[in-house]
């Protein structure tokens, strides 16, 4: 791919829970020429998950959170992740 291909490039990423916080996900893109953000907090069923899990998470809650009103269908969007698991099932899928 390329970047000319792209309708959109996101980029996702997720963070475990730790002493003091459950953990959550942040995620940002360009659309318009405006940085768009969106983050949130994992509730405590995706906090006790493992990273995998967690960062196909935040990639959906990225996609769903950078919806425009006609939403991303028929678009080409790439993801940008940190985890090559969670990347090889967006582009193989997975077993599970």
């Amino acid at each position: 791919w390329t970047a000319s291909e792209a309708h959109s490039i996101i980029f996702a990423d997720a963070a475990g829970k730790s002493a003091t916080a459950l953990g959550g996900w942040g995620a940002w893109t360009i659309s318009h020429n405006k940085l768009l953000e969106g983050r949130g907090n994992w509730g405590l069923r995706i906090s006790g998950m493992g990273s995998t899990p967690q960062e196909l998470y935040a990639v959906l809650y990225a996609l769903q959170s950078f919806q425009r009103p006609a939403g991303l269908a028929g678009e080409q969007v790439i993801v940008i992740t940190d985890n090559q698991n969670c990347a090889n099932i967006i582009n193989n899928g997975s077993a599970h």
